[in-house]
């Protein structure tokens, strides 16, 4: 069996996965008919923070794991570098332009869940239906994130009352 080259892409493969946590974002701007610069920047940090995971997950595996030194490590620090600037940029924005509170809340969510996804796909645990129903729940919370994004608020539909105002 070929090893991976250096330039080993790490691309999230998941589209289902991909489709759960775009969907929000683009019902967002169909309702809203217009994308503003927060919800623009919370889509990337979203994004950026699923494609993490998985050269995250081979620097864990190469860590705790493999014995030898595999090529695609090389890849993934490069890829973490790259992606965690542009979560960086994209949460400075998302910060400076909207409810810090609630942003920093779903951040932390994500950074825990994260971590927990990391450690089962190393143990190779992530076909468990705990944790496919945990991830089904993260992923959707992008909605949340979505509708901060583009009202500034998560509003309560039966009379329009604001649950998690900005200020």
């Amino acid at each position: 069996m070929a090893r991976p080259s250096s330039t080993t892409s790490f691309f999230p493969r998941e589209h289902g996965a991909t489709a759960m946590l775009i969907s929000p974002f683009v019902c967002a701007a169909i309702l809203a008919r217009h994308w503003r610069m927060t919800e623009l920047a919370a889509l990337v940090a979203v994004l950026m923070a699923f494609a993490l995971k998985d050269p995250l997950v081979a620097l864990a595996r190469q860590q705790w794991v493999w014995k030898d030194r595999r090529p695609e490590s090389s890849s993934a620090v490069r890829w973490v570098a790259v992606e965690s600037f542009l979560i960086a940029c994209a949460g400075g924005t998302l910060l400076a332009t909207g409810p810090a509170k609630q942003f920093s809340l779903l951040a932390a969510g994500a950074a825990l869940f994260g971590a927990l996804a990391i450690v089962v796909q190393v143990r190779n645990k992530q076909r468990s239906e705990w944790f496919q129903v945990a991830s089904t729940i993260a992923l959707t919370s992008t909605s949340v994130a979505a509708c901060i994004a583009a009202l500034g608020a998560v509003l309560s539909e039966p009379n329009r009352k604001v649950l998690f105002p900005a200020k």
